[in-house]
Formats: C-alpha cells, sequence, structure tokens
C-alpha cells in the first residue's frame, strides 16, 4: 500500500533534496508543496501552507531558515507560524515530522549536545522552533532538530557560503569569527536521516548531524586544502572574538533507526567544489564494444571542468551470457551511476521489442534519479534506442554519437541510427559523409558537428596492452601469424546465425591445424547471439590446438592485439562482421576479412577484403591477409576516413557550451517538401 507522504517547503534547499530522496521509494507518493511563485510541473502551489493538503506523513520544513530576517518580523512572523502549526495538525495526518534547528540547544559548553539537555528561547526565531515543537511532540510526532546542513544550492548565509564565495581569492580569506566550533552535515545525510524517521513506529525528539566538531579556522583550512590555494592568508575581523560550541550527540538516532552519516566534512566539501556549476552528463552504454569506443568521451566530460558525467550501463554490460563488462569499466576509474537491467532471450526478434519497451521504463526511471542536464547516446543498438526515446519524451537534451553512418547488410542498425538520430538533438559524426546524410534528412546544421571517430584519440594515446602482457595474458607466439574473430548475427536474418557462423568457424579449424593462432570473442547480445555463443562453446570445448575462446577480451586487450599489426612482422588479422573490422583497424594498418553482409555500405579504408559465407572464401582471405606483403604493405599505409583528431575533447567542449534552451529542444524540419513538377525537392 502507497503512504502519501507531504512534504512542505518542497522548493528549498532541504525539501528538494529530500523529495528527490524519497521519490525513488515505490511504496511513497510524494505531495511537493511550495510557496515559490516559480511555478513548476509537479508541484503544489499554495500561499498559505495553512493551505497544504492532507495526506499520511507530514513533513515540514517550510519555514524561514533566515534567522535574522525572522526577528526583524518579530510578533508577526510567530502569529503567522502559529496559525499554520495549528493547522497542520488538526489536518489528521498519522505522523508529523517537524524539521527544527539545533539552535534552540544555545551555548552550553563543551560537550556533546543530547536531545534531554536544556533549550532555549533567546529570540523569535528559536521561539517559534520551540513553540511547533512542543506542539507537534503533544500530538505524537517526531522533532528532528538539525545542525548546520551543507551542500549545494545551501543558503547564502551559511558561513561555508561565505568561505567559497572567496574562493578563488587573493591573498586573503576574511571571515567575522574563526573560533565557534559547528557541527556540519551533508545534505545527502540530513535527507538520509529524515527518511529513516519514516520506517519507524517511533515518537519523540531526535538530534540530526555528523556529530563530529570543527571550528570555523578548521573550516576555512580544509576548503583551501581541497581547492589547492594553502597559501591564502586567514583573516578575522573580529579581535578577541568570542567562543562558541553547538555540536550534536546522534546515538539516538543511530540506535533506534539504524542510520549513521556517510560522509566526512571532506568528502562534502570537495563534492561541492567538484559540482559547482557544472552541468551533469548522463552517459549511456549498452554493450562492451560500445564502450570501449564511448571511453574516451567520457574521459572528455570527467577532465572538462565544467562537465560532469553519470554513467549508465544496461544490456550485456549486466549479462553473464555476454561476459558482463562491470569490472572492466570499475578498472578503468569510472563510477557507475545507474545499472538499468534489460532481459531478453537473445534469440528472438520478439525479445527485442521488449527489451526496447521495458528499456524505455527503466532508463527513464534512471533518468528521473540522475536529473541530468543532457544525454549522450552511441550509434545504432537497441538499449540505446531505448534511452533515446525515453530521454526525448522526457525533454531531455539528447546528444548522438555514429549518427548518419551507413551499413546496408541486412542488420537493423540502420534504421534504428536514422530513427536515433531524428529523435536526438545534437549530433557527433565521425565523417562529413554521415554528416551530409543527416543534413539530407532535413536536420538544422547547427546541430551537426562532424567530430571523427572517438575511440582513434584513445588509440592515439597508445592506451592498450603491450606485446609483452599480451603475450603473458594469452599465452601466443608472435613468430606465428594471429586471427582476432568475432562474428556477430544478422537480425533481419537471425534465423540463419548457426548456418552463418558455421562455415566460419571450420574456417578456423582449418588454418589453426596450419599454425595460425586463433582468438575468438563472443558475439553481442542481438537476436541470434545465443546460437553463434553455443557454437563458440562447442568450439573451444574441443580444445583444438591453436584455438582460443574469450567471452570478452575488454578494450586494452583487444586493441593491444590490433596494434600488434604496426610491426610488419608481426602477422596480425581481424577477421569477422564486427565494426571494428572497418573503423578501428586502419589505425593500426591491420588487414580485415570482412565476412557477409552485415557491414555491406559503411565507409572503409583500403584494409579490407570481403568474404563471404564459404568456408574457401574465407580461407583464401586471410591467407592474403597472411601472407601477400605488398597487402600488408598497403594496409600500413591505408587512409583512415574516420580520423579527424581529438574528438572526445570536441564534443565536451559542445556539451559544455551549448545553450541549453527551447531552441534546443525544439527541433525543426528543413526539407519543406515543395512540390516541382511532381516531386519533392
Amino acid at each position: 500500500m502507497t503512504t502519501i507522504i507531504v512534504i512542505t517547503g518542497a522548493t528549498g534547499f532541504i525539501g528538494s533534496a529530500l523529495c528527490k530522496k524519497l521519490e525513488e521509494k515505490k511504496e511513497y507518493s510524494i505531495i511537493k508543496v511550495t510557496r515559490s511563485q516559480k511555478l513548476k510541473s509537479g508541484f503544489c502551489h499554495v500561499t498559505s501552507y495553512q493551505q497544504t493538503p492532507p495526506g499520511d506523513i507530514l513533513i515540514h520544513l517550510g519555514e524561514d531558515p533566515d534567522r535574522s530576517r525572522v526577528n526583524k518580523m518579530g510578533d508577526s512572523y510567530l502569529e503567522i507560524t502559529d496559525q499554520v502549526m495549528e493547522s497542520l495538525i488538526k489536518k489528521g495526518y498519522k505522523k508529523i515530522i517537524y524539521c527544527s534547528s539545533s539552535i534552540v540547544y544555545g551555548n552550553q559548553g563543551k560537550n556533546l549536545y543530547s536531545e534531554n539537555m536544556p533549550t532555549y528561547a533567546d529570540d523569535i526565531y528559536t521561539t517559534v522552533k520551540l513553540q511547533n515543537e512542543e506542539r507537534v511532540l503533544r500530538s505524537g510526532g517526531i522533532v528532528a532538530r538539525i545542525s548546520n546542513v551543507i551542500g549545494s544550492g545551501m543558503s547564502k548565509n551559511n558561513v561555508l557560503s561565505d568561505i567559497l564565495s572567496q574562493i578563488p581569492g587573493k591573498d586573503s580569506l576574511t571571515i567575522r569569527n574563526l573560533n565557534p566550533i559547528q557541527d556540519f552535515i551533508s545534505v545527502d545525510d540530513a535527507v538520509d536521516a529524515i527518511a529513516s524517521l519514516l520506517k519507524n513506529d517511533i515518537s519523540g525528539i531526535y538530534n540530526i548531524g555528523s556529530g563530529v566538531g570543527t571550528s570555523i579556522n578548521k573550516l576555512i583550512e580544509l576548503v583551501l586544502s581541497v581547492s589547492e590555494q594553502d597559501d591564502i592568508e586567514i583573516k578575522s575581523t573580529i579581535k578577541n572574538a568570542g567562543f562558541s560550541y553547538s555540536v550534536l550527540n546522534i546515538e539516538k538516532i543511530k540506535k533506534i533507526t539504524g542510520w549513521t552519516p556517510k560522509y566526512t566534512l571532506s568528502q562534502s566539501v570537495k563534492k561541492m567544489l567538484n559540482s559547482n556549476e557544472k552541468r551533469v552528463i548522463a552517459v549511456f552504454t549498452g554493450n562492451r564494444a560500445e564502450y570501449g569506443l564511448q571511453f574516451p568521451v567520457l574521459k572528455a566530460i570527467e577532465r572538462h571542468p565544467n562537465l560532469e558525467y553519470k554513467l549508465i550501463v544496461s544490456g550485456a554490460h549486466l549479462d553473464e551470457n555476454f561476459g558482463s563488462t562491470l569490472d572492466e569499466i570499475a578498472k578503468d576509474g569510472f563510477h557507475i551511476d545507474a545499472e538499468v537491467k534489460i532481459e531478453m532471450d537473445a534469440s528472438t526478434l520478439e525479445a527485442n521489442v521488449q527489451a526496447i519497451g521495458t528499456g524505455i521504463l527503466s532508463v527513464g526511471e534512471a533518468i528521473k534519479k540522475i536529473q541530468p542536464d543532457m544525454i549522450v547516446v552511441y550509434a545504432d543498438r537497441f538499449e540505446g534506442f531505448a534511452a533515446v526515446i525515453a530521454a526525448t519524451q522526457m525533454n531531455i537534451p539528447t546528444a548522438h554519437i555514429e549518427g548518419g553512418d551507413l551499413t546496408e547488410g541486412g542488420a537493423l542498425d540502420d534504421s534504428v541510427r536514422h530513427a536515433m538520430s531524428k529523435l536526438s538533438h545534437l549530433h557527433f559524426t565521425t565523417n562529413l559523409q554521415a554528416s551530409n546524410r543527416l543534413l539530407g534528412m532535413g536536420e538544422e546544421e547547427w546541430r551537426i558537428h562532424t567530430v571523427g571517430f572517438p575511440a582513434i584519440d584513445m588509440i592515439s594515446e597508445e592506451n592498450y596492452a603491450t606485446p609483452g602482457e599480451i603475450i603473458e595474458k594469452l599465452k601466443i607466439d608472435l613468430n606465428n601469424p594471429i586471427v582476432l574473430f568475432t562474428q556477430h548475427s544478422v537480425t533481419t536474418e537471425f534465423e540463419l546465425a548457426t548456418d552463418q557462423v558455421k562455415p566460419s568457424l571450420e574456417a578456423l579449424e582449418v588454418l589453426a591445424s596450419s599454425g595460425v593462432q586463433i582468438i575468438a570473442t563472443y558475439p553481442n547480445n542481438d537476436a541470434g547471439g545465443l546460437a553463434i555463443i553455443d557454437k563458440l562453446i562447442a568450439l573451444d570445448s574441443r580444445s583444438i590446438v591453436n584455438i582460443q575462446v574469450h567471452r570478452s577480451l575488454g578494450r586494452y586487450l583487444y586493441h593491444g592485439i590490433l596494434a600488434l599489426a604496426q610491426d610488419m612482422q608481426n602477422r596480425v588479422v581481424c577477421v569477422g562482421n564486427s565494426s571494428s573490422g572497418i573503423k578501428e583497424t586502419p589505425v593500426f594498418g591491420c588487414p580485415t576479412v570482412n565476412i557477409g553482409s552485415r557491414q555491406k555500405g559503411r565507409l572503409r579504408g583500403q584494409n579490407v577484403i570481403d568474404a563471404d559465407y564459404t568456408k574457401e572464401s574465407i580461407i583464401d582471405a586471410v591467407t592474403e591477409c597472411i601472407a601477400d606483403k605488398k597487402f600488408r604493405k598497403k594496409c600500413s599505409e591505408t587512409h583512415n576516413p574516420y580520423y579527424i583528431g581529438d574528438a572526445g575533447k570536441k564534443i565536451a567542449k559542445v556539451l559544455a557550451e551549448v545553450k541549453l534552451d527551447r531552441e534546443l529542444i525544439r527541433k525543426k524540419m528543413m526539407l519543406k517538401g515543395e512540390v516541382k513538377t511532381g516531386w519533392y525537392r
């Protein structure tokens, strides 16, 4: 049964964070009440909190947090808040959580302040807090006495806001009083603590803080250290300033609810400095190959001073059948912000429909949680298609990489890719032909950016395995030829996947018997993929000399093997129907045998030989790549049609600088469809 939670002050600093937290819980339905005059979708706007609607639980945050302003209002504020609280209590909520302040403890020395200690009504602000506390406690409710909450969006009156406003400074940083010792708590920890009070049938007073005291002087030193400005002088405007202490004992809430703070003050400050005015860019990835191509984009976003990435992983990344690649992402140093599980049987097209449908819903939930400013999606996969649909229908500006490319080989890639392009708001293409196709599809020119193939950035940095690492890992002999094999199903012919891979595997056996070392990897999770995997498992079970099968090599090892071809003494061939054989191999001068129709029509270099679905054709093509020195020389000198350079940096620059306005969201069709002599032009 859903619990209706009413939150006043829902657009405030703590209120907005609390709403975001509780909206993640399916057992709660949140009514977000605000007096803000800025109309916001999804909020209940009132002129007075006396108009707050009923519900099961009320969390009352709707009081002015500015102590100075409240005291200037005097008795009128006291009267208004009295009327509001009486009205709220009469609405019959099953539980009321009143968010009060640790200020009510006053200054009582250097011991931690516990809930049973005396309180002091020193002014209008503290008088209001204590009177409302008493009313809520009489009604059987909960009082949360909260210490100094910090985080992005906090009040400008907070001492930490004052400190941060002077960063970066000149020669000195000036604060009124350096001596007070206060309790600072992350807004994330504070809302977690408030949420913990919902789960228990409890009442009474609970302190919410970090339980750790920090002087203002130490706080400044911490901020300067984190921001690497230790040489700035710290000054106080008050000579012989007084001392005050306000640190909470939080053992009661920890014992009763199990809540405990997660973030240290240092971590909270670092988070604030790193997130200050940064655009949040969600990056969606659905399989291992796609992630390898996105790596430079993620790195560029991570390194950009005005961007922050949120990584959403899905599809084959989470599927053990295709070699779960979460470990690879972690090893690369990226944090995962959402895992979107898509259940599908890779043997049927009907499963694709189900995967796209459930993917849209799941990605939508992830986007709702992350709340990005933009989302980046790659190429032509069905998982990415689901992400584009979800994002664009939620009015999230969507950037699409590799739009306008062409593959006419029978896979659904072209249809999906073009549909993704038409939904997306920005396009990052790998070549001018692709950009021209997008123009031909009616896209506005300013939306299209020809940046080249992102993976080449990473390859140019030589961020791949060395020959020594490859030899140690795969136990291969560089004196003998090497075939790197990956064959995917063709989705419009998925029922033929077994028949199409059979001659390839037969050819590999023949080549292995002649001393060629075969390194085979699993296909992606398209329809027909499991049928190919079954054949690879059967091949591997026979323990044939010179043949090894891997679920996934990972980008680092995969590119390292291709890089062996840069030395003409090493005879390396990329075999199969993966797009990497077309787009990535030219960088290394590596010969490629492209099997079947899957990559038909794709822009390519001179290092590619086509083979049909016959054992003889494949063997002949591989043999030419190994034995024909003239062809291998030609491969080493081939022009890479996808190379422009610094694609990741160029993408990050556009993401950081493009205006996030209605013009970006509202797309125009540039083809007017004017009729001339019976034809459209």
